[in-house]
């Protein structure tokens, strides 16, 4: 949906030329693998990026956490 809007905005002319140029930047680099994110120059943000998602589901209660069944192998 997100998406849809700024394509929207896009073709508007609703956008400046700076929020232009992030949004075709951000279409041609691949997104980091966690491992790449974590030792890069913003690791700190993504660190803080992923606590925050986490503390979310938590607070959410997306998960209940369960002793792993006998015999089963994780």
């Amino acid at each position: 949906m997100a998406l849809e809007a700024l394509n929207e905005a896009s073709t508007l002319d609703l956008l400046d030329e700076e929020t232009h140029l992030h949004l075709a930047l951000a279409a041609a680099e691949p997104e980091p693998t966690l491992q790449q994110a974590l030792n890069g120059p913003d690791s700190v943000e993504w660190e803080e990026a992923l606590n925050y998602e986490i503390s979310q589901l938590e607070k959410l209660g997306t998960w209940e956490i369960v002793d792993l069944p006998h015999g089963a192998n994780l």
